[in-house]
């Protein structure tokens, strides 16, 4: 279980050399599910990051927990239309739009992720979406003219 808690402890410390979680958890899981009790095994197939906050505070070691549970090399990159871009931008004025602290961990995922190649597009739901208070509006990272992931900054 040592290794296991060295890993916790890199993401906790945003140690970049920490492999992504999705690739963590692919190689491991197995191993995890007979390591770990079975509540916790199923809190750390849910809520991963939490879990591993209890698992490092059980053994003494706290940390300050993150807004919201968020952490960058826990993102998952989420695709829009590509009815819904609106309009093709620089990434300075993407990354001012996205300058709140709320979004931090997201952009962190996104730039961790960025290719040469990549362009950053506004979007927005189609109208029918907004009557229907189901809206959503925001910055796209489009890879090869297909959205590849999303930060929404609007909601209704």
């Amino acid at each position: 279980m040592e290794e296991y808690i060295s890993y916790f402890k890199a993401l906790v410390e945003y140690d970049d050399k920490a492999e992504p979680w999705s690739q963590f958890w692919e190689k491991n899981e197995k191993i995890l599910s007979e390591l770990l009790s079975r509540g916790s095994y199923l809190r750390m197939k849910s809520y991963p990051l939490k879990e591993i906050y209890k698992i490092l505070s059980d053994l003494g070691l706290e940390y300050p927990t993150p807004k919201n549970y968020q952490h960058w090399k826990f993102h998952r990159p989420e695709e829009i239309p590509n009815s819904w871009l609106t309009k093709k931008i620089t990434k300075v004025k993407a990354l001012e739009l996205l300058s709140h602290d709320l979004y931090s961990e997201s952009v962190k995922a996104i730039l961790h992720n960025l290719k040469a190649k990549d362009e950053f597009w506004q979007f927005s739901s189609p109208p029918n979406t907004w009557g229907s208070l189901m809206g959503r509006s925001g910055i796209a990272l489009v890879r090869e003219g297909v959205p590849y992931d999303h930060i929404s900054i609007m909601w209704n």
